[in-house]
């Protein structure tokens, strides 16, 4: 009964941290959906596609520690989309454009 306890104490803290930037969670996806369409369709190299997938590796890092107290703050709610603007510009270019 205690473990049962712990894994819904478990489950439902990780269901509250994901809920606190919904948002940036949909761009995030939105994001890695344009690179994998880009992989697929050719117009991203193995390179820039390694290098996307690293930026978007650092936003994901960078959002876990800022809910890792339990609250994100307006200014790291800023900080994320800031991060992520950037990183839709980088991959706009990089499927326009060969590095």
């Amino acid at each position: 009964m205690l473990k049962f306890g712990l894994i819904l104490s478990i489950l439902m803290s990780a269901t509250i941290a994901s809920a606190a930037t919904p948002r940036i969670d949909v761009r995030q996806a939105r994001q890695e959906a344009r690179i994998e369409q880009g992989a697929i369709s050719g117009r991203l190299s193995q390179r820039e596609l390694a290098t996307l997938n690293r930026q978007q590796d650092r936003i994901a890092r960078a959002e876990r520690r800022f809910e890792s107290d339990g609250v994100v703050t307006r200014q790291e709610r800023a900080r994320l989309h800031h991060r992520l603007n950037a990183s839709s510009r980088t991959i706009s270019h990089a499927k326009r454009h060969r590095w």
